[in-house]
């Protein structure tokens, strides 16, 4: 800055005044105007003077504090006060409250760094003193080490794994050597898979059906162990003996459920048990001679005993259980009432209304109607008039205590006065809080062939019922790694699964005739389709089956824990897609479901899928030219958390090269429905490994082929 040019003095002011005569007369006793100008001349110039002074000072001001600034040295200033603060201590008072913990946490740090690296250290020598003294157990996946106190041989990749406790999660470590790593190898998957009779422990006796404690009787072998029925899939005995199996909730005798009494099969699933007993966890078992008389251990030999543990594709685990609440469903009625002597409606009474559905006891909450009106339940065991038990007393609203699996609603007011169906528009039936479990899926290799999803879709050579139970247990034990589900809709809202578009392949008249007229599958009554028999012509084992339920079907997949594949064969809504949603949801089976529309390329309908749901995936059916038309369609059904698979069209068709090249580029997969027989097989799979999907109705006799085959290359 520059003073000298900022602060200038000002100069004295200075005057002159020209007058002209001559003077007026009257001016000479006033002041002149020069008098006047002497006056304010002489004011501004002692205000010009005393400004002066007033700059002179502040110019020294300025030139003082410039010149200390410039000679000041503040880093000097500041090292020196510190240095006097380091010297008496007031440094490190200040700041220790701050430093002190930072190098107490890093010293704990470095110190649990030590502990743990010496337990891990420690846990790695017992590994291997365990690996000298014994082999190690046989895995096939992570998620079957079950035991974190042993050493595990994954046969995926033949690593030894061990558990690092300080992590809680198992470490893979080094290759497992063995003198023949082909034929161990087979070994431990065989193992892996089947108990013996000398894996358990056995010994003369029985099991007290009334309180399931070990009884005496020396006619009867019983099983010491409880066998976990999430783990073991399959019992099997010799045809010499008879089985009888006895459920617990938990390991121990008094957690006893029940028995099934003794078995006629000489094969029982476990899962089974859930159908009496829902709560049952663990099982024994006990068997005898078909001769009565006194057994030996030896017997435990003779009879072959085999527990066959699951050997499942897809694993399940249950991640979040949410809840969500129930519908109101409201009723749909006709004119007249339910006769108490047969369960049929009578539509000549004026003074009573009907709603013809059946409803399922077990999914109602309650039901609800205006109090001047009454409510009356019919009750049936299954959902057919045949069923019928009878009837309820005139009940009150709300009703919440049913005494059947199934029932019907009648209505009439509490005046006794005629009524109509019209009348009435607010009776509901409420159902029942659902429960939506969500599971997160983890993929084992499948011994049939790695890199393909095996689906059965129905079974041929009559051996059972489609998308019966025995289905999809005959599924599960042949090794294939989901099921398919074909879903039609009765116009009486019930979700059935039925193959074909008409019912006469499947269905029998009720005396086991074929049906002499053609029947469609679709717009039909569940009634209707119930008034035939679906499992007479698979033999009397099955006689009196009705029509497969799509829920029941995936009740099952659930059960026996194989993933399912909905195939609509009709044209369904966002409701029916939200209504099936649920359902899967229900069985935790949305995260591995397959979608598949009536329409091969029906974006519209897989949107509502998509709209519930990023993990759910889909089947499109393509020819190469839709497919390279509607390329960009169904790459958007992609989420990246699901996939899509592409099928050539018509259904059937074999993928050329180009259709396979078109998909890879697009992270798609593929999808071939063929396989039914040795030859298609060969055709289908070749030494060509891009097939994600591999579909096939002959269950059992596809097995042996495919094993053979695969082992060839």
């Amino acid at each position: 800055m520059n003073n000298e040019n900022q602060y200038v003095k000002l100069t004295p002011f200075k005057m002159q005044i020209l007058q002209s005569f001559p003077f007026i007369d009257e001016d000479f006793d006033a002041i002149t105007n020069y008098e006047l100008l002497c006056k304010v001349v002489e004011y501004l110039n002692t205000t010009v003077n005393n400004v002066n002074l007033l700059n002179d000072s502040f110019t020294a001001l300025y030139n003082y504090v410039h010149d200390f600034l410039s000679d000041l040295n503040i880093q000097d200033e500041i090292d020196k006060k510190l240095d006097e603060m380091a010297e008496d201590g007031t440094l490190t008072n200040l700041i220790s409250k701050y430093v002190d913990p930072i190098y107490q946490e890093y010293e704990n740090r470095i110190n649990r760094n030590v502990s743990v690296q010496n337990i891990r250290i420690n846990n790695i020598e017992n590994k291997v003193e365990s690996a000298v003294s014994g082999a190690p157990l046989i895995a096939s996946s992570i998620d079957d080490m079950t035991d974190t106190t042993k050493l595990y041989v994954n046969t995926t990749d033949g690593y030894v794994y061990y558990y690092d406790e300080t992590e809680e999660d198992w470490v893979r470590g080094w290759v497992y050597q063995v003198e023949e790593p082909s034929d161990t190898v087979e070994e431990m998957k065989n193992e892996m898979y089947t108990k013996s009779e000398t894996d358990f422990t056995y010994e003369v006796g029985t099991i007290n059906s009334n309180n399931g404690i070990n009884g005496n009787n020396s006619q009867r072998i019983r099983i010491n162990n409880y066998l976990d029925i999430t783990k073991y899939k399959l019992l099997s005995i010799d045809s010499a003996y008879d089985l009888n199996i006895f459920a617990y909730s938990d390991s121990t005798q008094n957690t006893y459920l029940g028995t099934t009494g003794w078995l006629t099969s000489h094969e029982y699933y476990t899962n089974d048990i859930l159908d009496t007993y829902a709560t049952a966890k663990y099982i024994r078992f006990i068997f005898r001679s078909h001769v009565e008389r006194n057994m030996t251990l030896a017997d435990v030999l003779s009879s072959n005993i085999t527990v066959n543990e699951i050997n499942f594709a897809t694993n399940k685990k249950l991640i979040e259980e949410t809840s969500v609440t129930g519908e109101s469903i409201k009723c749909s009625f006709t004119q007249g009432s339910i006769s108490s002597n047969n369960g049929i409606i009578d539509t000549t009474r004026n003074d009573r209304i009907t709603d013809e559905r059946f409803y399922k006891v077990s999914e109602i909450k309650n039901i609800t109607c205006n109090s001047d009106y009454r409510i009356l339940i019919a009750n049936y065991s299954s959902n057919d008039v045949d069923s019928f038990i009878g009837v309820s007393d005139w009940l009150s609203s709300p009703v919440s205590t049913f005494t059947s699996n199934y029932i019907r609603i009648v209505v009439k007011k509490a005046s006794e006065e005629n009524i109509t169906p019209s009348e009435v528009t607010n009776t509901k039936v409420n159902t029942k809080d659902i429960s939506i479990k969500d599971y997160v899926f983890s993929q084992t290799p499948n011994s049939l062939c790695p890199n393909i999803i095996w689906q059965s879709r129905n079974v041929t050579d009559n051996i059972c019922p489609p998308f019966s139970k025995d289905y999809v247990k005959l599924s599960v034990e042949n090794e294939f790694d989901r099921i398919i589900v074909y879903v039609r809709k009765t116009t009486d809202g019930y979700y059935v699964s039925i193959h074909d578009d008409t019912i006469n392949t499947e269905a029998r008249n009720l005396d086991g005739t074929q049906i002499s007229e053609t029947i469609s599958s679709n717009n039909q009554t569940l009634a209707t389709l119930n008034s035939y028999d679906w499992g007479i012509k698979y033999g009397s084992k099955f006689a009196g089956m009705g029509v497969p339920m799509v829920e029941d079907v995936m009740k099952w997949a659930s059960q026996y824990n194989i993933a399912c594949s909905v195939h609509f064969s009709y044209g369904f809504t966002e409701q029916d897609a939200e209504n099936i949603f649920q359902m899967a949801c229900k069985y935790g089976l949305v995260d591995n479901m397959i979608v598949l529309p009536s329409n091969g390329m029906d974006f519209t309908r897989l949107g509502y899928f998509k709209n519930l749901n990023e993990n759910i995936s889909y089947y499109v059916g393509c020819t190469y030219e839709d497919l390279q038309a509607n390329i960009n369609s169904i790459k958007g059904l992609l989420t990246g958390k699901n996939d899509v698979y592409v099928q050539p069209y018509p259904w059937g068709t074999v993928v050329d090269n180009n259709f396979r090249i078109l998909a890879k580029l697009n992270n798609l997969k593929l999808y071939n429905s063929t396989v039914m027989n040795e030859n298609d097989l060969f055709n289908v799979v070749g030494f060509d490994k891009g097939y994600s999907i591999i579909e096939t109705a002959n269950v059992t006799k596809i097995k042996s082929t495919v094993r053979n085959f695969i082992n060839s290359i």
